[in-house]
């Protein structure tokens, strides 16, 4: 049987998408290893999978030393994003013990690492597929200068983060025999700034599997008393919650005649929801907002089955024009009208589904009189949600989409037999 040693050095290796990607590899016939960070594996199960995943994947943890002196070495040298002299020892055992048929990299700053490691130890190395589902150059950028703290920005400007991750880029992923992205927008991104070959750049799109979004009944949902307005996902300064808030309460000042709605928004730490808290108060809508905090990713899909309205108010980063959230395509499998920010893949795919509409970002008038609209025409929201759910069924989901994993890798084994 054919084996694959995936690699994530940041986060859990059992988050949502890359444990489908990791069932997709076992139901294709090939064994799993993992490499990840000591403790980071939390939850073995996902989106109510029948297969738990932590039972069927051989799993080894590399050491994080929490000791002053260790995080300090990790701040310095950028070890959190390039990879840890406790990882590539890690690895370097892991390759000497172990033949493998592939090797997938989780996020691209760690491609550095598993090339050092591989260029030492091998004279045949097997080929190296990167999952690159945010654009971590761009996500670098965004996190320490334009929202981070100034000891965060003086940090990464010495540091050189930014730089180092875009020379890491440059040199690595050229030699991947396989990227796989989750927007269109992404794989031109890339192959317009580092001259990739487009044919070895795949698009899986962060969609659903649909059987099993279905099959979700999660009890703790309130019922709702009017139309409910929701946004369902972490609560980053990129996510554009404040304009939304203000937006609901403007819809409420301004158009009296649209008819009554509920505001949910989900997913934040206690010390968010209250800084929200104090907002929707400032704004008079704290009497129609239910502000969660992060619940479970049943739940969330549940909130998510139980709105009207989905909305996705992103701001304008390059980041948010290289990649695209679950939620999207999980608001429209459960039959939600979808009103997001106009920003790369989010304005384009609700353009060619017709499955909600679209604002201009930041606009908080624009966002008001887009969600006034949907509001007050119940019966062609209605359609909009039907329509988002028709075109989960024929292809937005995960049951299509990850068919191109299964090519990939067959493709490896028929050149392995021959």
């Amino acid at each position: 049987m054919p084996r694959i040693l995936i690699v994530r050095t940041e986060g859990s290796p059992f988050g949502t998408r890359l444990a489908r990607v990791m069932r997709t590899i076992r139901e294709t016939g090939w064994n799993c290893h993992v490499i990840c960070a000591e403790g980071s594996v939390s939850q073995g199960t996902v989106d109510g999978s029948v297969l738990d995943l932590r039972e069927q994947i051989t799993i080894y943890e590399f050491p994080v030393p929490d000791g002053l002196g260790s995080r300090l070495y990790r701040w310095i040298t950028g070890a959190g994003y390039l990879g840890s002299r406790h990882f590539r020892k890690c690895l370097k055992t892991r390759l000497a013990e172990n033949a493998y048929d592939a090797i997938m990299v989780k996020d691209s700053p760690i491609l550095h690492s598993v090339f050092k490691v591989l260029d030492r130890n091998r004279e045949k190395d097997p080929p190296v597929v990167c999952e690159m589902v945010e654009p971590r150059v761009a996500q670098a950028h965004d996190s320490l200068f334009r929202y981070g703290t100034w000891v965060a920005k003086i940090g990464g400007y010495f540091r050189r983060i930014v730089p180092r991750l875009r020379a890491v880029e440059r040199e690595c992923l050229p030699r991947c025999d396989r990227i796989f992205t989750v927007v269109d927008e992404m794989k031109t991104w890339l192959t317009n700034t580092y001259e990739l070959d487009p044919n070895r750049i795949s698009v899986v799109q962060n969609t659903p599997v649909l059987s099993e979004l279905d099959a979700i009944q999660e009890p703790g949902v309130p019922p709702k008393m009017s139309q409910r307005v929701s946004f369902v996902g972490s609560f980053g300064p990129h996510r554009g919650l404040e304009s939304l808030i203000d937006a609901a309460a403007l819809v409420r000042q301004q158009q009296p005649a649209c008819p009554d709605f509920q505001l949910a928004i989900v997913g934040g730490s206690p010390a968010q929801v209250r800084r929200l808290e104090s907002l929707c108060a400032d704004r008079g809508i704290s009497d129609i907002t239910e502000l969660v905090p992060k619940v479970s990713h049943r739940l969330a899909i549940q909130w998510m089955k139980e709105s009207d309205i989905g909305v996705i108010p992103h701001v304008d980063t390059l980041g948010i024009r290289t990649t695209v959230p679950f939620k999207l395509f999980d608001y429209m499998a459960v039959g939600a009208a979808c009103l997001v920010s106009d920003v790369g893949p989010l304005g384009r795919i609700i353009r060619k589904t017709n499955a909600g509409l679209v604002f201009q970002p930041g606009s908080v008038a624009d966002l008001a009189e887009k969600l006034g609209c949907l509001l007050g025409d119940k019966q062609n929201t209605s359609a909009m949600g039907r329509r988002g759910r028709w075109h989960a069924e024929r292809g937005l989901c995960w049951e299509i989409e990850s068919e191109k994993y299964s090519q990939y890798l067959a493709s490896i084994t028929s050149a392995t037999d021959s």
